[in-house]
């Protein structure tokens, strides 16, 4: 992993010191969770979640997997970079928003990354949602349409670059082979991944569990 990806941060210490936790090591921290939630479930929970990719649950982990990992994929943009520190290198430009919802910027992001993968655009697009809304906010179309082209939030090209690069940094770890079966989701299947998102991500941020990453942690993407 590059120096870039590496010194984009998810958290920072609620102290006022210097410490931040890497946001590549949040993201895995939360797909983390959400498999060790699903490992206590009933076999019955598993098939229920692989259901709503149309897969049998072994085939539909790794994507679980993945897109509850970037439900915080879009923290990497200037907007919000720039509420703490800029430490990527990254042109952040003159006045980057800094009010932006960093979830919304994940479901736009991940939803075109689904699609490269060849998965069904209303598909992508409805789980990227139930991702995304993982903090109990439904982006409306509106807001989605003004977010992309919003340069002082989202950032040009080099952001989008290192969302991507994050996105494929995770995909090399978890390695989906099948693509989703089904072509859209109802409510109840919105409805499950959305709370397994904010489930892992509550059990993720937890620093007691998962503290803060050190300086040397990007040796592990050696």
């Amino acid at each position: 992993m590059n120096r870039v990806l590496a010194n984009l941060w998810a958290k920072t210490s609620k102290e006022g010191a210097a410490g931040w936790h890497p946001l590549s090591l949040h993201m895995l921290d939360v797909a983390a969770s959400a498999d060790a939630i699903l490992a206590r479930e009933p076999e019955s929970t598993r098939k229920r979640i692989g259901a709503v990719l149309g897969l049998e649950w072994q085939e539909a982990r790794a994507w679980i997997l993945l897109v509850v990992a970037c439900h915080d994929l879009g923290k990497a943009c200037p907007g919000f970079q720039c509420k703490w520190e800029n430490m990527t290198g990254m042109d952040s430009g003159r006045s980057p928003n800094t009010e932006i919802n960093h979830a919304f910027v994940s479901q736009v992001a991940l939803s075109e990354l689904l699609q490269e993968m060849e998965w069904p655009e209303e598909l992508a697009d409805l789980v990227s949602d139930a991702v995304g809304c993982h903090h109990g906010e439904r982006a409306s179309p509106n807001a989605l349409n003004n977010l992309a082209g919003d340069r002082r939030a989202i950032g040009r090209d080099p952001w989008a670059e290192a969302r991507r690069g994050l996105f494929e940094a995770v995909l090399d770890i978890v390695k989906p082979a099948t693509i989703p079966a089904k072509q859209t989701l109802n409510g109840p299947d919105f409805m499950l991944l959305s709370g397994l998102t904010s489930f892992a991500d509550w059990i993720g941020s937890n620093e007691d569990w998962f503290p803060f990453g050190n300086g040397e942690w990007g040796q592990v993407w050696s």
